[in-house]
């Protein structure tokens, strides 16, 4: 049982060895380990994710109040303007930066809709 015990920590240590070689070749910011990929993310970059998301919501609650108070004003620029600042966020959150170019004429039909 000794021996088994022995022998399954030695392959634990040798694959964390690998891996440390890995890391001394590689220099750069992923490892390959089989079917698994660790990439290695300076803490810096994840904040700068963070806060980028934050201030698209930020931004899209603004486009929202923008949007509301143009319809109670029956001001087309305003809520043309809310339609773009509210829709642009949500889409790039959602992943759809492929309908980004299509924001500004879905706002437009949005303001002429509202308007009426």
């Amino acid at each position: 049982m000794d021996f088994i015990a022995k022998k399954s920590r030695t392959a634990v240590y040798s694959a964390l060895k690998a891996v440390k070689e890995e890391i001394r070749k590689a220099n750069s910011n992923h490892i390959i380990m089989g079917k698994i990929i660790i990439i290695l993310v300076p803490i810096s970059e994840v904040i700068i994710i963070i806060l980028l998301n934050i201030t698209l919501v930020i931004l899209s609650i603004v486009g929202l109040l923008l949007f509301i108070f143009g319809f109670q004003k029956r001001s087309q620029l305003y809520i043309l303007f809310g339609a773009i600042i509210f829709l642009a966020p949500i889409f790039y959150l959602i992943g759809w930066t492929f309908f980004l170019p299509m924001v500004p004429p879905i706002a437009l039909a949005i303001s002429l809709v509202a308007k009426k």
